[in-house]
């Protein structure tokens, strides 16, 4: 069995209007966001074998969060130019490429690339994925390349305003 774990960012500043989407860095409600819910996965004791992020400020700096909070080192974060501005396609070309030998996977980016993509992933619709919110896709296959339209599973949805 193989495990996606799809991690939105949390949410971004616009406070320094000078920069680069590429750029903006997370917001203190962000923070304390991305916080709230690796703490709940570690709860639920899910620590990802293998973590991907988008270059995007934001997008690593949740992913360097929840790798804090899950015991799974920092410093070996994938970063992944092609997450960025991935359409539902690369993010299945980047999945079937993963190594066979690892099952689990954390893989953060932006919307509304990540939300299409459980679409297509799962049976399963929404509307958005809200920032740090996680969604968790099981998939009865041995193999990331075995890994089709509406394969998975999903196991678990959570997300900030679910524990306010």
């Amino acid at each position: 069995m193989k495990t996606l774990y799809i991690v939105r960012h949390a949410k971004s500043s616009w406070k320094f209007i000078f920069l680069q989407d590429i750029d903006r860095p997370l917001k203190r409600k962000g923070i304390q966001d991305a916080f709230l819910i690796s703490e709940k996965l570690s709860e639920q004791h899910v620590v990802p074998q293998h973590v991907l992020s988008s270059p995007a400020v934001r997008a690593y700096e949740t992913a360097k969060i929840f790798c804090n909070t899950l015991s799974y080192n920092k410093e070996n974060v994938e970063i992944n130019s092609s997450i960025y501005n991935a359409s539902v396609e690369e993010l299945q070309t980047l999945l079937l490429n993963i190594d066979n030998k690892l099952n689990s996977l954390m893989l953060f980016g932006h919307d509304p690339a990540l939300t299409n993509f459980v679409s297509y992933l799962t049976k399963q619709s929404y509307e958005k994925i809200p920032t740090s919110g996680v969604v968790a896709i099981q998939f009865e296959v041995d193999s990331w390349n075995k890994i089709s339209e509406h394969s998975g599973k999903i196991d678990f949805f959570i997300y900030p305003k679910m524990f306010e």
